[in-house]
Protein backbone atom coordinates (compact mmCIF):
# COMPACT_ATOMS: atom_id res chain seq x y z
CA UNK A 1 0.00 0.00 0.00
CA UNK A 2 1.29 3.45 -0.89
CA UNK A 3 1.54 6.22 1.65
CA UNK A 4 -0.90 8.80 0.36
CA UNK A 5 -0.83 12.27 1.94
CA UNK A 6 -4.28 13.83 2.22
CA UNK A 7 -5.79 10.81 0.40
CA UNK A 8 -5.35 12.34 -3.06
CA UNK A 9 -6.73 9.39 -4.98
CA UNK A 10 -3.70 7.20 -4.44
CA UNK A 11 -5.89 4.14 -3.98
CA UNK A 12 -6.46 3.77 -7.71
CA UNK A 13 -2.73 4.19 -8.32
CA UNK A 14 -1.91 1.56 -5.69
CA UNK A 15 -4.28 -0.87 -7.43
CA UNK A 16 -2.46 -0.27 -10.71
CA UNK A 17 0.92 -0.79 -9.07
CA UNK A 18 0.08 -4.03 -7.29
CA UNK A 19 1.35 -7.28 -8.70
CA UNK A 20 -0.77 -9.00 -11.31
CA UNK A 21 -3.34 -11.50 -10.07
CA UNK A 22 -2.22 -15.14 -9.98
CA UNK A 23 -5.12 -16.26 -12.20
CA UNK A 24 -4.10 -13.93 -15.08
CA UNK A 25 -2.97 -15.58 -18.28
CA UNK A 26 0.59 -14.95 -19.42
CA UNK A 27 -0.79 -12.71 -22.19
CA UNK A 28 -2.73 -10.63 -19.63
CA UNK A 29 0.37 -10.38 -17.43
CA UNK A 30 2.37 -9.16 -20.44
CA UNK A 31 -0.30 -6.54 -21.26
CA UNK A 32 -0.31 -5.47 -17.59
CA UNK A 33 3.50 -5.13 -17.69
CA UNK A 34 3.38 -3.03 -20.86
CA UNK A 35 0.55 -0.87 -19.46
CA UNK A 36 2.56 -0.09 -16.33
CA UNK A 37 5.64 0.60 -18.45
CA UNK A 38 3.70 3.05 -20.64
CA UNK A 39 2.28 4.83 -17.58
CA UNK A 40 5.59 5.11 -15.76
CA UNK A 41 7.55 6.22 -18.81
CA UNK A 42 4.95 8.93 -19.48
CA UNK A 43 5.13 10.12 -15.86
CA UNK A 44 8.94 10.07 -15.99
CA UNK A 45 8.93 12.05 -19.21
CA UNK A 46 6.69 14.73 -17.69
CA UNK A 47 8.85 14.96 -14.56
CA UNK A 48 12.00 15.26 -16.66
CA UNK A 49 10.48 17.88 -18.96
CA UNK A 50 9.27 19.97 -16.03
CA UNK A 51 12.68 19.79 -14.39
CA UNK A 52 14.84 20.82 -17.34
CA UNK A 53 12.37 23.05 -19.17
CA UNK A 54 13.71 26.41 -17.90
CA UNK A 55 17.17 25.49 -19.23
CA UNK A 56 15.70 24.37 -22.54
CA UNK A 57 13.74 27.63 -22.79
CA UNK A 58 16.92 29.61 -22.13
CA UNK A 59 18.81 27.65 -24.78
CA UNK A 60 16.13 28.35 -27.39
CA UNK A 61 15.97 32.06 -26.57
CA UNK A 62 19.77 32.43 -26.63
CA UNK A 63 19.96 30.63 -29.96
CA UNK A 64 17.20 32.79 -31.42
CA UNK A 65 18.49 36.19 -30.27
CA UNK A 66 19.72 38.49 -32.98
CA UNK A 67 23.12 40.02 -32.30
CA UNK A 68 23.81 43.20 -34.21
CA UNK A 69 27.38 44.39 -34.74
CA UNK A 70 28.39 47.06 -32.25
CA UNK A 71 25.44 46.36 -29.91
CA UNK A 72 25.49 44.17 -26.82
CA UNK A 73 23.34 41.02 -26.96
CA UNK A 74 19.93 41.20 -25.34
CA UNK A 75 20.81 38.30 -23.02
CA UNK A 76 24.23 37.49 -21.58
CA UNK A 77 23.49 33.88 -20.62
CA UNK A 78 21.08 31.37 -19.10
CA UNK A 79 20.72 33.17 -15.76
CA UNK A 80 20.02 36.46 -17.55
CA UNK A 81 17.26 34.86 -19.67
CA UNK A 82 15.61 33.24 -16.65
CA UNK A 83 15.85 36.42 -14.57
CA UNK A 84 14.35 38.49 -17.38
CA UNK A 85 11.53 36.03 -18.09
CA UNK A 86 10.70 35.71 -14.40
CA UNK A 87 10.67 39.49 -13.93
CA UNK A 88 8.36 39.95 -16.93
CA UNK A 89 5.91 37.06 -16.48
CA UNK A 90 6.72 35.24 -13.24
CA UNK A 91 6.84 31.46 -13.20
CA UNK A 92 4.57 31.38 -16.24
CA UNK A 93 7.29 33.09 -18.29
CA UNK A 94 9.83 30.41 -17.38
CA UNK A 95 7.47 27.60 -18.40
CA UNK A 96 5.96 29.14 -21.58
CA UNK A 97 5.51 26.35 -24.13
CA UNK A 98 5.73 23.54 -21.57
CA UNK A 99 2.19 22.33 -22.30
CA UNK A 100 3.13 21.49 -25.90
CA UNK A 101 6.25 19.77 -24.63
CA UNK A 102 4.25 17.67 -22.16
CA UNK A 103 1.65 16.75 -24.77
CA UNK A 104 4.48 15.50 -26.96
CA UNK A 105 6.72 14.00 -24.29
CA UNK A 106 4.17 11.53 -22.94
CA UNK A 107 3.72 9.59 -26.18
CA UNK A 108 7.39 10.11 -27.07
CA UNK A 109 8.77 8.50 -23.90
CA UNK A 110 6.03 5.90 -23.71
CA UNK A 111 6.68 4.91 -27.31
CA UNK A 112 10.44 4.72 -26.84
CA UNK A 113 10.26 2.44 -23.81
CA UNK A 114 7.39 0.37 -25.18
CA UNK A 115 9.11 -0.22 -28.54
CA UNK A 116 12.40 -1.05 -26.81
CA UNK A 117 10.68 -3.61 -24.56
CA UNK A 118 8.67 -5.02 -27.47
CA UNK A 119 11.70 -5.43 -29.75
CA UNK A 120 13.72 -6.98 -26.92
CA UNK A 121 10.88 -9.46 -26.26
CA UNK A 122 10.66 -10.33 -29.99
CA UNK A 123 14.43 -10.96 -30.00
CA UNK A 124 14.11 -13.26 -26.99
CA UNK A 125 15.82 -10.91 -24.56
CA UNK A 126 13.31 -11.62 -21.79
CA UNK A 127 14.73 -15.11 -21.34
CA UNK A 128 17.13 -15.97 -18.54
CA UNK A 129 20.05 -15.77 -20.99
CA UNK A 130 19.56 -12.06 -21.62
CA UNK A 131 20.48 -10.24 -24.82
CA UNK A 132 23.54 -9.95 -26.98
CA UNK A 133 25.01 -6.48 -27.37
CA UNK A 134 23.90 -6.48 -31.03
CA UNK A 135 20.30 -7.19 -29.98
CA UNK A 136 20.44 -4.44 -27.33
CA UNK A 137 21.80 -1.94 -29.87
CA UNK A 138 19.20 -2.98 -32.45
CA UNK A 139 16.32 -2.63 -29.93
CA UNK A 140 17.62 0.79 -28.86
CA UNK A 141 18.03 1.93 -32.46
CA UNK A 142 14.49 0.90 -33.40
CA UNK A 143 13.11 2.59 -30.28
CA UNK A 144 15.12 5.77 -30.84
CA UNK A 145 14.09 5.97 -34.48
CA UNK A 146 10.44 5.51 -33.54
CA UNK A 147 10.77 8.17 -30.84
CA UNK A 148 11.90 10.74 -33.41
CA UNK A 149 8.51 10.53 -35.11
CA UNK A 150 7.09 12.23 -32.02
CA UNK A 151 10.06 14.42 -31.16
CA UNK A 152 10.59 16.47 -34.32
CA UNK A 153 7.10 18.02 -34.67
CA UNK A 154 6.90 18.64 -30.91
CA UNK A 155 10.29 20.39 -30.91
CA UNK A 156 9.19 22.73 -33.69
CA UNK A 157 6.02 23.77 -31.86
CA UNK A 158 7.88 24.11 -28.56
CA UNK A 159 10.57 26.39 -30.04
CA UNK A 160 7.94 28.56 -31.72
CA UNK A 161 6.19 29.05 -28.36
CA UNK A 162 9.45 29.62 -26.49
CA UNK A 163 10.74 32.31 -28.80
CA UNK A 164 7.59 34.43 -29.05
Amino acid sequence: QLACPLDLGCHSVSILLTASKPNMSSEQKQEFKYGKRLLFSGIGGVAGAFTVYPLDLSKSILQDQKIEPGKPPMYKGIADVLKSRFAADGVRGIYRGLSVNIIGIIPEKATKFFVNDWVRAKLGCDSSEGCSIISEVFAGAVAGTTQQIFTVPMELFKIILQTR
